[in-house]
């Protein structure tokens, strides 16, 4: 069996027979239940269910925490309040999933009414097939307002102290909560982690730790923190949502005594990333997952670690293509910052599949397009038998309840994780996710009559390669948004990783690996700056020769050649990313368009330089 793919703190797995029961009278070490399991699970590409035992007492009904307020304190309170509702909803269909998904709760499959052995992809709900939607629990606020229309059932009433040890514990004794047993479990079921900071007991009842994800560069192998990712723990009845900080880390403010999990969502204000489902499609709606682990006396800023996959498709592969996208995401707001280029929309919806290779991405913006106008939404109906064949592994009755979904809740931008496992450097994947990234911040300026021509355009446009044959009425649509895509793509994730780039093959047909050139660091300058600057625009062997991949480039670069034997004689110099993108409104449908739009905006002396790069590029 392969390494473990997702490594949560230094896992060393005890080595005795599963029977040999694990007794830590005072545990001075951080406990993980149900790490190793977890890690095996991540390897392959199953669903694997979630584990629930024996039923409990809810110990934080308003009787039972008035009554432990009167033993720890020595007299009653005055009449407690009620906090917080347990809450069971039942959507009827996709509609309504989308629109409780949209209310952003922490939803759960399963009662929360169980002891919790490990939270895995699913639970089988009792009446509930695999593609039915499922029943979700959740916790919330007493002041929440339910959405209409959806089907809610309120099981509970509680008063959850954030952060009052000695009241919550007597609570969880009086109801058989304190899972103080001092027997963890065999040792299949427990693994002992050494601690990585001192201190240890100053952080074990309240959550801390560093989400990072480790690095595949050139030379660099390290962990990278990944910032602005969702965290949520839970112990029994009790949840908190916490987001992770430029550094990685989280702490919790709350009190939570043993045996809590920790989950990693990959969602915030710019996006919800999810992947494809071969079965319960529903589960597209939520974002990747990781779950962490249930814990006991967790050391101060544990590291949480995404490790590094080697191989493409799995669980694990999911997760790392998520991590690595979400901080792309993250990064790529800042840098439109800094060149004044416009930010994609919020709330992006950006599925994973493991069908497309993880070197392929697509910016349909279908989710967009279809909440617009009806116009839009016609092509963008269209879309969706492509987007279907393109990214689900199904086929069948499965295909007809993807078809629904999509008609709920289309992607925006997908990524591959399947395929050619050389694609998975981690600037490779950087520049694929910020590749399409600049489509939508494209989409954005341009709207949604003009996305969905372009998208069709690209689905439609028939020929060898990625984008079909040069000359056609939808070729100079499809090189102008692409010529864009890889400008920045490519310029954006040099800025990030510079010489620790890894090599990567263009201008050829890349998929088959035939006929390709190798673009790598060139003394000062990244594989990515390598291959903006020796574009072949005149390289036939390259399907997609007449995409101007290195024209915007030559825009703003210095009218020197970096390298020898130049296919393009660059002679333009001195323009900004913002000063592209300015001119890259609707009005602009090809890239003849933009050609002349730019010219009269901004040609000035470099107008016949201009004029003459666009037709060495063949326009």
């Amino acid at each position: 069996m392969r390494n473990a793919l997702i490594t949560i703190g230094l896992i060393s797995i005890l080595s005795c027979s599963k029977t040999d029961p694990v007794y830590f009278p005072t545990a001075t070490k951080p406990v993980c239940f149900d790490c190793s399991l977890l890690s095996e699970n991540y390897q392959d590409t199953l669903e694997h269910p979630t584990i629930l035992g024996e039923r409990l007492s809810n110990p934080y009904l308003v009787p039972n925490m008035t009554k432990a307020y009167r033993n720890v304190y020595g007299k009653y309170p005055a009449p407690l309040p009620v906090t917080h509702l347990y809450v069971k909803f039942t959507p009827s269909d996709y509609k309504q999933l989308n629109i409780l998904e949209k209310e952003d709760l922490d939803l759960f499959e399963y009662p929360l009414d169980r002891e919790l052995i490990s939270e895995g992809d699913y639970y089988e709900q009792p009446g509930k097939g695999e593609e039915d939607i499922p029943d979700y629990y959740a916790i919330v606020e007493s002041n929440y307002i339910f959405p209409p229309g959806i089907k809610v059932e309120v099981l509970d009433r509680m008063n959850i102290p954030p952060n009052d040890p000695a009241w919550e514990n007597e609570a969880l004794k009086l109801t058989n909560n304190l899972f103080d047993h001092g027997l963890y479990g065999s040792k299949s079921e427990a693994t002992n982690t050494e601690s990585t900071m001192a201190g240890a007991a100053d952080c074990s009842h309240n959550p801390s730790g560093r989400v990072m994800v480790r690095n595949n560069l050139l030379t660099d192998h390290s962990l990278h923190p990944v910032p602005g990712v969702r965290i949520v723990i839970r112990r029994l009845f009790k949840t908190e949502r916490l987001y992770t900080d430029l550094n990685g880390e989280f702490r919790s403010g709350k009190y939570y005594r043993n045996k809590y999990t920790i989950i990693a969502k990959f969602k915030n204000e710019h996006a919800n990333i999810s992947r494809t489902r071969p079965k319960r499609i529903f589960e597209q709606f939520f974002p990747v997952k990781i779950n962490f682990g249930r814990w006991d006396n967790l050391d101060c800023l544990h590291s949480f670690n995404i490790e590094y996959p080697d191989q493409t498709g799995t669980v694990a592969t999911s997760q790392w293509c998520a991590a690595v996208a979400h901080n792309a995401l993250w990064d790529y707001h800042k840098l439109c910052a800094r060149s004044s280029i416009g930010t994609p929309p919020q709330k992006l919806n950006i599925i994973l599949s493991a069908k497309k290779s993880s070197g392929h991405g697509n910016t349909y913006m279908m989710q967009s397009i279809m909440e617009d106008n009806t116009a839009a939404f016609i092509a963008g109906e269209a879309l969706i038998i492509g987007t279907l064949t393109a990214m689900n592994p199904v086929t069948g009755v499965a295909a007809i309840a993807v078809t629904e979904f999509l008609r709920t809740r289309a992607p925006d931008i997908t990524y591959g994780y399947g395929g050619d496992p050389s694609f998975l450097t981690t600037d490779r994947y950087n520049e694929l996710v910020m590749h399409e990234l600049a489509h939508a911040s494209h989409y954005k300026v341009v709207g949604t009559v003009w996305w969905a021509r372009f998208g069709l355009a690209e689905a439609t446009n028939k020929g060898e390669g990625y984008y079909g044959a040069c000359c056609t009425e939808k070729a100079g649509m499809i090189a102008l948004g692409e010529a864009w895509a890889y400008t920045i793509g490519h310029l954006f994730t040099d800025k990030e990783y510079g010489l620790q780039s890894t090599a990567f093959p263009e201008q050829g047909l890349i998929d088959e690996n035939r006929d390709v050139l190798l673009f790598s660091n060139q003394s000062e300058f990244s594989s990515h700056i390598h291959f903006l600057e020796s574009y072949n625009p005149n390289r036939k062997l390259d399907p997609s020769y007449w995409i101007p991949k290195g024209l915007f480039y030559d825009l703003m670069d210095p009218d020197i050649e970096l390298f020898s034997n130049p296919a393009v004689i660059d002679k333009v110099s001195g323009y900004s990313c913002g000063q592209i993108f300015s001119v890259m409104n609707k009005d602009v449908k090809n890239i003849q368009d933009f050609k002349t739009a730019f010219i009269a905006r901004y040609g000035g002396r470099q107008a016949k330089v201009i004029e003459d790069l666009f037709q060495q590029y063949g326009y």
